[in-house]
């Protein structure tokens, strides 16, 4: 009751004294203004700014809580504009440790990344120039053609939740759409997924049963397939390039390497 007057009073004071120290000319009159003249309209104008910011800093000076007031407003603040962009901040002592801070830990998907794998890479093993050759008519036409590979691949994953399925699915429709549209995929069965691992199941492709399964290499090692260096090498560099590497088999025989990035 007696502290906050009495600070608002020598506010008031203060203003005042300096207000008449300006229009008594006691203040060189190029201190707070551009006029040539005293008598110019815009010097008494410049004269009241000026002591007017010595009543405030004399009122912010005194107030012992103008610290305590602005620390914690300029971290509301800070924390609300970063909200705004996506960043959300837990409060003021978060604040606090992330000066002393040296290395930082994040969940890359749909953080670092947008959520949306997709498949960069396609390395169909058996492809070759010859893609409608005759002797591969049949039971074994997927080896040379890539349409009905990703038709096989696109058709296994068709039911599955993981994102990468989606990707492999998404894929395949958009480079074969016109036989690989999801209303003409192949319906799967007796089909098996190994959480982390991969998944297989059989087809129907031109009148034959098919084995198919997508995985990563432990996947197929477990499954007692060879893994050329080849093929690991190739896996190795999709691996360092930021791509999760993943194998295909159809019929029991390694058939394409895919890399998927988000």
């Amino acid at each position: 009751t007696v502290f906050v007057p009495t600070v608002c009073v020598l506010s008031v004071v203060t203003y005042l004294v300096w207000y008449a120290l300006c229009n008594t000319q006691v203040v060189p009159l190029e201190w707070y203004s551009t006029a040539t003249s005293y008598d110019d309209v815009s010097a008494g104008a410049d004269a009241t700014t000026f002591a007017f910011k010595f009543a405030i800093a004399c009122l912010v000076v005194s107030c012992p809580c103008a610290l305590g007031l602005a620390t914690p407003t300029a971290v509301m603040v800070g924390t609300g504009v970063a909200a705004r962009v996506g960043v959300l901040i837990k409060g003021g002592e978060s604040l606090e440790a992330a000066a002393k801070t040296t290395a930082i830990v994040f969940d890359k998907t749909g953080t670092l990344t947008m959520g949306e794998p997709r498949i960069t890479t396609f390395i169909h093993l058996f492809l070759n120039d010859n893609r409608n050759d005759s002797s591969l008519e049949g039971s074994k036409s997927w080896r040379n053609d890539c349409d009905k590979l990703l038709w096989l691949l696109a058709s296994l994953e068709r039911n599955s939740e993981h994102p990468l399925a989606s990707a492999v699915v998404e894929y395949a429709i958009d480079r074969v759409e016109e036989i690989c549209s999801k209303n003409d995929l192949g319906q799967p069965t007796d089909f098996a997924a190994k959480t982390g691992r991969g998944a297989e199941a059989t087809l129907s492709l031109d009148n034959k049963e098919l084995h198919v399964a997508m995985g990563n290499r432990a996947f197929f090692l477990e499954s007692g397939f060879t893994i050329t260096t080849e093929i690991d090498m190739s896996m190795a560099r999709m691996e360092d390039e930021g791509q999760t590497a993943i194998l295909a088999s159809v019929d029991h025989e390694l058939v394409a390497i895919l890399g998927i990035a988000d």
